[in-house]
C-alpha cells in the first residue's frame, strides 16, 4: 500500500494545469486536437477546454467550458451550389478572418470570464484562427502549445523561422495549382498567393486582434509579441502524405493523431463487406457536403458506372432512399470510416479529399479517387495523386464516362493498391505513435519551462535580414562603386591619352 501511494504522490509531481482554447466550430478540427487532450487528461493532468465540443458523459481531470451558446458555425453547403464556386486565396483569408473576428464573443462569456483568476502552466490552442488568445499565455506566465489541423498555414510560418520558399511549397490554400511539382504559372501565382496571405492576416487579424485583446486582458503582451513566443507548434501532417520540407526543432508532425484502434463494424455493414467477392468501393464525401445533395445527373452518372462493376459499393447518403439505386449498392447515412477503410476487401476510397479521410486511407493502404470541393482538398489530391496514389476528378467534370474510365483503372491497374501498400508502410514506421509524439514533445515544453532552446534564430529577425537583403545592398553597393570606379578610371585614361594624343599633333 505504502508503494502504491509513494508512486502516486510522485506520479502527481509532474502534473500540471492546462488551458486549451479551440474556439473553432468545424469537427474535423477538433477530431485532431481532442486525442491529446484526452490522453493529457489520462496521465494525471488537470485539463480546462473551452470548445463547442463538450463531453456527453464528465471524465476525471477534463473539465469542458462549453461555447454551445457562442454563434460560431461550420459551413454546410449543398453540392450543387459547391460546383459553381471558386474557392481563391482572397475567398478563404476573407473567411478565415471573418470567423476569427467572432471569437471577440468568447471573452464576453461569463464562464471564460470565471477562468481569469485561474493559475495554469500551459496553453494550447489552434493556429489558424486563435491568435486572439495568445496573450492569454502572458497572463498566466504559461507557454503556449499550437495545434494544426493541417500542414503549417502559410501565414504561420514566420513566427516559427519556418522555411516556405514558394518555389517548391505549395500554399495548400491555393486552389488553382494544377500539377505537382508546379510549373512556372504554379510557381508564379503560388507565391503571389503565398505573400498575400501574409499580408493580409497581419493587416485584418493581427492589429485587430490586438485591438480586442485591449478591451479584456490588462498589462499582456501583445498579440504580435506573443506570436514570436510561441514554444511548440504540433502539425497534423508527415512527410509520407505532404511534401517534405524543413523543419525547425519547436514544429513537430504528428499527422494520423487522430486514427484509433480499429472497432467492430455495425452487423450489416460487416456483412455486405465480408461477403463482397470482388471488393469493395467506398463512397464518402465528408460532413459538410452532402452527397445527398449531389446534382442529378452526376448521381445517375456514379449509378450507371457502380451498376456495371462486380465489386459491391458502400455509398454514405445522407436520405432514407436513392432513385435508381443500383443493386449492388448499400446507403449508409453514417459509416465508422476509419473502420470500413480497414477491412480487406475494401479497394476504393471516393473521397472529397479531407485530410483526416485521406490520412485514414494512407494508414489502412486504400487508394482514393478524389473529388476535391474546397479548401486544402484540392492539394490533398494532388499531392497523392503525385506520388501514384490517387486520382482527382473536379466535381464540375463529371460525366459517366469520366467516372468509368477513373474508377476501373484505379480498381484494375495493380500500380495503385502496390503504391498504397507501400505509402501505408511508411506513414505507419515511425519510432513513436502520433499521439505519445504529441504527448512526449508537449510535456517536454513545460518540463524545460517553455522549451525556448527550440526556437529557430529566424524568430523575430527583421525580415530584410532574414533575405540578407541588407548584406546583398551592401554587396551590390559594392559592386556598383568597383564598376564605376573602373568606368572612371577607363575614362580617366583615355582623357589623358586622348590629351597627350592632340598635344603631339599639335
Amino acid at each position: 500500500m505504502k508503494v502504491i501511494w509513494l508512486l502516486y504522490i510522485f506520479g502527481c509531481v509532474e502534473c500540471n494545469r492546462i488551458l486549451a482554447i479551440f474556439p473553432f466550430a468545424g469537427k474535423s478540427h477538433f477530431f485532431t486536437f481532442e486525442p491529446l487532450i484526452s490522453e493529457l487528461a489520462r496521465r494525471g493532468h488537470d485539463v480546462t477546454v473551452v470548445s463547442n465540443f463538450p463531453r456527453k458523459t464528465p471524465s476525471p481531470n477534463y473539465t469542458d467550458v462549453p461555447l454551445s451558446g457562442v454563434s460560431v458555425q461550420e459551413i454546410m453547403m449543398p453540392l450543387s451550389q459547391l460546383v459553381h464556386l471558386r474557392f481563391g486565396i482572397k475567398d478563404i483569408m476573407w473567411g478565415i478572418i471573418g470567423i476569427e473576428h467572432q471569437f471577440e464573443d468568447i471573452y464576453k462569456d461569463r464562464r471564460v470570464q470565471a477562468l481569469m483568476d485561474s493559475k495554469f502552466d500551459l496553453v494550447i490552442t489552434e493556429l489558424l484562427v486563435s491568435d486572439m488568445f495568445l496573450p492569454l499565455a502572458d497572463k498566466f506566465k504559461a507557454p503556449v502549445v499550437m495545434m494544426s489541423s493541417s500542414e503549417i498555414v502559410p501565414y504561420g510560418t514566420d513566427r516559427l523561422g519556418l522555411p516556405d520558399n514558394p518555389a517548391y511549397i505549395v500554399n495548400f490554400f491555393n486552389g488553382q495549382i494544377s500539377s505537382l511539382p508546379m510549373g512556372f504559372w504554379d510557381r508564379f501565382w503560388n507565391t503571389m498567393d503565398v505573400c498575400y496571405s501574409k499580408v493580409y492576416y497581419y493587416l485584418y487579424s493581427v492589429r485587430p486582434n490586438e485591438e480586442i485583446c485591449k478591451k479584456y486582458l490588462e498589462d499582456v503582451a501583445s498579440v504580435g509579441e506573443m506570436i514570436n513566443r510561441i514554444s511548440l507548434v504540433l502539425a497534423n501532417a508527415h512527410f509520407s502524405v505532404n511534401i517534405a520540407r524543413p523543419l525547425p526543432p519547436q514544429v513537430v508532425e504528428i499527422g494520423g493523431i487522430h486514427i484509433k484502434p480499429t472497432k467492430p463494424l455495425p452487423q450489416d455493414i460487416k456483412k455486405f463487406l465480408d461477403e463482397s467477392e470482388h471488393g469493395v468501393v467506398y463512397f464518402s464525401l465528408g460532413s459538410i457536403a452532402n452527397g445527398s445533395s449531389m446534382s442529378d445527373s452526376s448521381r445517375k452518372a456514379f449509378c450507371n458506372v457502380f451498376s456495371k462493376l462486380p465489386q459491391r459499393v458502400l455509398w454514405k447518403w445522407e436520405v432514407d432512399d436513392m432513385p435508381e439505386k443500383p443493386a449492388n449498392v448499400m446507403l449508409v447515412k453514417w459509416a465508422p470510416q476509419r473502420d470500413v477503410l480497414a477491412h480487406p476487401n475494401v479497394k476504393l476510397f471516393i473521397s472529397h479529399g479531407g485530410l483526416l479521410g485521406t490520412m485514414e486511407a494512407v494508414h489502412c493502404g486504400v487508394p482514393i479517387l478524389g473529388i476535391p470541393l474546397f479548401g486544402d482538398q484540392r492539394h490533398n489530391i494532388l499531392q497523392l495523386q503525385s506520388v501514384g496514389f490517387a486520382l482527382k476528378v473536379d466535381l464540375a467534370n463529371i460525366n459517366e464516362e469520366v467516372v468509368s474510365s477513373a474508377v476501373n483503372v484505379m480498381l484494375n491497374d495493380p500500380k495503385y493498391q502496390n503504391k498504397a501498400k507501400e505509402l501505408s508502410r511508411i506513414f505507419r514506421d515511425r519510432p513513436l505513435s502520433p499521439l505519445d509524439t504529441a504527448v512526449y514533445w508537449t510535456e517536454y515544453v513545460m518540463k524545460h519551462k517553455g522549451a525556448h532552446h527550440l526556437r529557430s534564430a529566424a524568430v523575430g529577425m527583421p525580415w530584410y535580414q532574414y533575405f540578407l537583403l541588407d548584406v546583398i545592398g551592401v554587396l551590390l553597393l559594392g559592386i556598383v562603386s568597383v564598376i564605376g570606379l573602373i568606368i572612371y578610371t577607363v575614362k580617366l585614361v583615355c582623357s589623358q591619352l586622348f590629351t597627350k594624343t592632340k598635344m603631339k599633333v599639335h
